[in-house]
């Protein structure tokens, strides 16, 4: 009697056939998800190469928004090329006159570049554009108090603290500003404040021993 072949049985050279195919296909998704993921790929030195890399190239795809120019300043900045992130800011600004943070970065950039005026009259625009904008109130306290206006510097500290009740670092800055003026007592009660709130709040402590010392 003769067999005849069962039609779920498949031919050798067919099966050959199949495997190959299957072989060929792998290859080609293995190929193509290396391609993507890890060849042709730019290495970096570092994470701020990379981001860089990232935000000129987010940049280039949306040249009129205004956030992208201001993180490709931020990151030029951390690059410390002050004088792109400076362009990249102003860009940022010719889109969006009133963008803020492009206002304060650039602020922060000429106090870098000890180009102190530009910087104050920066954070002056901000305040009065926006009179809670508590970082750059504090900004501008600091550079006040490293420029021994400490009545300038005093008026920011005590806003920023009102703002953020508790905040030992305010009440630290205001301690110095108070030590500045000469306020030693003030001072020392502004010291001892904050080393209730954080008992092991450095500065605080060598502030408060500094001034016993000379009593």
């Amino acid at each position: 009697m003769d067999l005849q072949p069962q039609e779920n049985i498949i031919p050798l050279n067919r099966a050959i056939i199949y495997l190959t195919i299957l072989i060929i296909t792998g290859l080609l998704v293995f190929y193509s998800i290396g391609k993507f993921l890890f060849w042709n790929k730019p290495e970096f030195q570092s994470k701020t190469e990379y981001d860089l890399a990232v935000a000129m190239e987010n940049v280039k795809k949306y040249p009129q928004n205004a956030l992208l120019r201001v993180e490709l300043g931020w990151a030029f900045a951390q690059a410390g090329n002050y004088d792109r992130a400076l362009e990249e800011y102003q860009n940022a600004l010719k889109i969006d006159k009133k963008n803020v943070a492009a206002k304060y970065n650039m602020a922060l950039i000429y106090l870098q570049k000890n180009q102190d005026q530009k910087a104050v009259k920066l954070l002056e625009e901000l305040i009065k554009e926006r009179p809670a904008f508590t970082e750059a109130r504090l900004t501008l306290g600091e550079y006040y108090l490293q420029t021994k206006k400490y009545d300038d510097a005093l008026k920011h500290f005590h806003f920023v603290l009102k703002a953020n009740p508790g905040t030992v670092d305010y009440i630290y800055l205001i301690g110095q500003a108070l030590e500045g003026k000469g306020k030693i007592k003030e001072a020392i009660q502004q010291y001892e404040l904050a080393l209730r709130y954080v008992p092991d709040f450095q500065p605080a402590k060598e502030a408060l021993e500094k001034l016993k010392a000379k009593k």
